[in-house]
């Protein structure tokens, strides 16, 4: 399991189906975009989180995160 830390959040918006886009179409070569939003602020990605880094990827972020915190 992998969990991203933020420093703030500055807002919250509760998506209506319609709004998603379908990554697939706009970002053919990003397999780990599920979906695409365009809102107000601009453009947002949403990842698949476990395509997103790599098995390794994920170990080295949680070894580094541990070592990080002592």
């Amino acid at each position: 399991m992998v969990a991203l830390v933020a420093d703030s959040v500055s807002g919250v918006h509760k998506l209506e189906e319609r709004e998603l886009g379908i990554s697939k179409q706009e970002f053919p070569y990003a397999g780990y975009i599920e979906g695409v939003v365009k809102l107000e602020q601009g453009l947002f990605l949403i990842c698949d989180l476990d395509q997103f880094l790599s098995l390794e990827e994920e170990k080295f972020l949680d070894t580094a995160l541990s070592e990080g915190s002592q």
